[in-house]
């Protein structure tokens, strides 16, 4: 089974991955303080933890409203 990143490396569209020399597990911005400047691995934790979090209060104030009924997240089975 050939893939589609098989067929675009044939075609020298797409380079093979190779592992750095200095190939080092991601900072884990949850386990240790944030340290600055920052990588770009703790960056881009710092942004999706934010938008997560974003999202997250949106759709809660979006599931909210402004009526008298008020919803958990866990009461909500099905939306039409």
């Amino acid at each position: 089974v050939k893939t589609i990143a098989d067929a675009m490396a044939a075609e020298g569209i797409l380079q093979p991955e190779t592992a750095a020399a200095t190939d080092t597990a991601p900072y884990d911005l949850t386990r240790d303080p944030p340290r600055y400047p920052a990588d770009r691995d703790q960056r881009l934790q710092a942004l999706a933890r934010g938008d997560e979090g974003f999202l997250l209060s949106l759709s809660y104030s979006a599931l909210r409203g402004w009526g008298g009924d008020h919803p958990l997240c866990g009461e909500v089975r099905m939306g039409e």
